[in-house]
């Protein structure tokens, strides 16, 4: 019994958990330093579903609450964040 203990490995995965209010306070930080951002930018640097649901609300919250303006010059173009 003592061998078979010994031989089991357990792993544990810590998640680090990012909520809605940090996620709009980087989206902040990133266009206080930035006039304009990416979103594909922004969404490509997400690490997982979770997290890019959380960017992609931040986003529309973002736009719906502070002066910030979602643009795009063309059509299937880049979406672009603008501080106005």
């Amino acid at each position: 019994i003592l061998a078979r203990q010994k031989e089991e490995i357990t792993l544990e995965i810590e998640r680090e958990e990012m909520s809605l209010a940090d996620m709009l306070s980087n989206l902040k930080a990133r266009l206080k330093i930035n006039k304009t951002l990416s979103v594909t930018e922004f969404f490509g640097q997400m690490h997982n579903k979770r997290e890019l649901v959380l960017a992609f609300i931040a986003v529309l919250e973002i736009v719906r609450t502070e002066a910030v303006k979602l643009l795009q010059t063309d059509v299937f173009g880049e979406i672009v964040l603008k501080k106005v």
